[in-house]
């Protein structure tokens, strides 16, 4: 038997169902995965990245060393790398009559540069560790690629250190290469 009140019923069953159905498609949209690009967008670098720095041929010769990159959103980045990890250089060091404290964690930018292609700027210091002066920067500069599978990249690169008053110090600059895979 019907009521007086249920056609006002219906109608209330009814705002309700799509006022919850319009707060359910911003859920439903925040809730897929927004950490890959989708596969008609290009690939991005935004996430953490398992890193490998290596010499070239021309370039000064060195021990491969692995590191960790995350590229945030806004275009900012933050590193770590096994070479400056704790790493102490006392005298004689051909930096300074001093220890020298490697600072892990160096900062950055990146950039698109053309499809799937990204420039890396980071920079790293090192400090005299008896009065935490900056003694050097490190300034490393990759051109990077990434793959088809938006897992891996790798490219060219350039490192240049510098004393602290931003003048080269010699034969501390030169070729290398990164390779990377997404973690």
């Amino acid at each position: 038997m019907r009521t007086a009140h249920e056609p006002e019923k219906n109608f209330l069953a009814l705002v309700f169902a799509l006022v919850m159905a319009a707060f359910a498609i911003p859920v439903a949209a925040q809730s897929t995965d927004q950490s890959q690009p989708s596969a008609d967008t290009d690939k991005t670098p935004v996430g953490s990245w398992q890193t490998t720095v290596l010499p070239v041929p021309e370039g000064p010769q060195f021990t491969p060393f692995p590191g960790l990159i995350t590229f945030n959103s806004d275009g900012t980045l933050i590193e770590s790398d096994g070479a400056n990890a704790s790493g102490t250089f006392p005298p004689p060091n051909p930096f300074c009559n001093c220890t020298i404290q490697a600072i892990d964690n160096g900062h950055g930018v990146w950039k698109k540069i053309a499809d799937n292609q990204y420039e890396i700027k980071i920079i790293q210091i090192g400090v005299n560790l008896s009065d935490s002066t900056v003694m050097l920067t490190n300034t490393l500069r990759f051109a990077v690629e990434i793959d088809g599978n938006n897992d891996r990249f790798h490219g060219p690169g350039t490192f240049r250190l510098t004393d602290a008053n931003g003048k080269p110090i010699s034969g501390f600059a030169g070729p290398e290469q990164i390779k990377a895979m997404r973690i």
